[in-house]
């Protein structure tokens, strides 16, 4: 029993070590091997369904990693990119990306993003989400998003093919039409 007790407060400590030490310089480096390609400006100029991963929380971005390796999130590139990293790799990156502040996203539409905040204003995304939509912990960063990509998550979660991690908003997302859903998605994009 003994051994047991040593065993595993061994591997908490160099797990703990491992977070403790994250290094966001390794992580920029990193990322801009692994990431930027897809989630840098290609991300910011909406051409694609790819998510700005600025300031998103490190326990959201590490969730995500692990979701795509055990195959709960499916995306062939992600899911090859997500099994290279080590747990490391993972934290160093997901603290680069925390260090870093999104802003708006570029060239929303003003007024899909007017009638989308009215709609915010009737769902609950913000009791998870934050008032400013910056996410916190396990709950993704909105604020600033590339609408494209978080239009067609929210359709996903809408059907059932992602699902939302809470029953707070799972609700809510189905009652959702696509006009709705594109007003939403600008209106997270247009925040600061």
């Amino acid at each position: 029993m003994r051994n047991v007790a040593i065993a595993v407060a061994t591997c908490w400590l160099f797990a703990f070590s491992r977070v403790v030490f994250a290094d966001p310089a390794a992580g920029e480096e990193k990322a801009d091997k692994l990431c930027l390609l897809c989630h840098g400006a290609s991300a910011r100029e909406g051409r694609h369904y790819t998510p700005v991963l600025e300031g998103q929380p490190q326990a959201y971005f590490i969730a995500q990693i692990t979701a795509y390796t055990s195959g709960k999130r499916t995306d062939a590139m992600m899911k090859t990119n997500a099994a290279s990293l080590s747990a490391v790799d993972a934290q160093d990156i997901a603290d680069f990306f925390a260090s870093r502040k999104s802003g708006s996203y570029p060239g929303f539409d003003l007024e899909m993003a007017a009638a989308g905040t009215k709609t915010l204003g009737q769902l609950p995304c913000n009791s998870c989400h934050g008032s400013d939509y910056s996410g916190s912990g396990p709950a993704a960063r909105l604020a600033g998003q590339n609408p494209r990509y978080t239009a067609s998550e929210l359709r996903s979660m809408r059907s059932g093919k992602r699902l939302h991690p809470t029953g707070v908003g799972a609700d809510a997302i189905k009652a959702l039409t696509d006009d709705e859903i594109n007003n939403v998605a600008h209106a997270f994009a247009s925040v600061d």
